[in-house]
């Protein structure tokens, strides 16, 4: 897996780099229109016409910075898993492919349906106890620091520690479901069938997706940590090469054809994986 996905970074930097800078582009408008709205209650609150505004607005604010992220974010993340399978493939860099998570926005759309849930749910627990400690930073829109003195300080840590290798552990299951419902060289499958798919794709095969997320991850932040230019130009290129690379490894795609042997033809090979590596 880490073999594929460095072999990708290095022969789809440039396609990787669109699709990077793609993503960021479009997480401007939902976080743009957020920050508007929750400022606009934040500006009623204060003027004193309603003291529920703040909250309203952050409420409303999430909802629509959502609807949007749905809208537009998701189809365009896919759409560089997309790119960025083509690429992995010894394909030409198909920069338009970038758009086929909105060619395929149905599947893309019903796997992030059923991965918000399941993280929802995770960190569900964690709401629950943390609520009246959170209670007066989002009665105020967010303008107040929580209530910490309402925290019950070890048994939220120990919920938190809980959940947060709940989400690890069921991320690294599913990861491979919008690769694979976006995969342009597959046969279009639905949302259900993409998370059926990285569930049986990723049996076995947990920890080493577990260290995978935990390389994209550390690859994202030192990024970050480059005065954000890293980010985008390494941090979140490679990303998303490891991401396909561990998608390729467990799919077990074939190897990658000489030179000006490929075909135009898309591929076909066994879906769900017969023997994953």
């Amino acid at each position: 897996a880490l073999s594929l996905g460095w072999a990708t970074f290095k022969r789809a930097w440039p396609l990787l780099l669109v699709a990077a800078l793609a993503l960021i582009v479009a997480s401007i408008p939902g976080s743009v229109v957020g920050q508007v709205i929750q400022l606009a209650g934040t500006f009623i609150g204060r003027a004193g016409n309603s003291p529920n505004a703040p909250m309203i607005a952050m409420v409303v604010s999430m909802a629509v910075s959502w609807l949007i992220s749905a809208a537009i974010v998701w189809p365009v993340k896919a759409g560089g898993y997309a790119a960025a399978a083509r690429a992995s493939r010894g394909r030409p860099h198909d920069f338009g492919a970038i758009l086929a998570g909105f060619r395929r926005f149905l599947p893309v759309f019903g796997a992030n349906i059923v991965l918000t849930v399941v993280t929802f749910a995770i960190y569900l627990p964690l709401v629950a106890l943390s609520w009246n400690a959170l209670w007066p930073w989002l009665q105020s829109g967010g303008m107040q620091m929580p209530d910490f003195a309402q925290l019950r300080i070890v048994p939220t840590i120990i919920v938190g520690v809980v959940c947060f290798v709940a989400h690890y552990v069921v991320f690294a299951r599913t990861m491979l479901a919008i690769p694979r419902a976006v995969d342009p060289d597959l046969p279009p499958i639905g949302a259900i069938d993409a998370v059926r798919f990285s569930l049986e794709a990723t049996k076995g095969h947990t920890l080493i997706g577990i260290g995978v997320l935990i390389l994209m991850s550390t690859v994202v932040v030192l990024g970050f940590l480059l005065c954000c230019i890293g980010a985008f130009v390494v941090g979140l290129p490679l990303a998303l090469a490891l991401n396909i690379g561990f998608y390729r490894a467990l799919l077990n795609d074939p190897d990658l054809p000489p030179e000006g042997a490929l075909s135009a033809e898309p591929w076909t090979g066994p879906t769900p994986p017969q023997s994953p590596v």
